[in-house]
């Protein structure tokens, strides 16, 4: 279930943070939720689907699952195939 809404920047923040998306989340926003999302989308950290996300206060499902490439499982003549393995 999605947190409320964030109605200040230190909430905003705090949704951003929660989400795991920008490692080192920037302190120097504007005043308001929106403006301080216009910022992050304005320096890259985020798309605008993201923070439409975060400002309807969704934390979860923004990151697929981390693999990794354990071992090659198959070729093929146009190229190879790997099994993930899951960290």
């Amino acid at each position: 279930m999605p947190s409320p809404p964030p109605a200040t920047t230190a909430e905003f923040l705090t949704l951003v943070r929660r989400t795991g998306l920008i490692p080192d989340v920037p302190t120097d926003l504007p005043d308001t939720p929106d403006k301080a999302a216009g910022e992050l989308i304005r320096r890259k950290l985020l798309t605008p689907f993201q923070a439409r996300m975060i400002l309807s206060g969704r934390t979860r499902g923004f990151k697929l699952a981390t693999t990794s490439s354990a071992s090659r499982s198959g070729r093929a003549g146009w190229g190879s195939c790997t099994s993930p393995a899951t960290r």
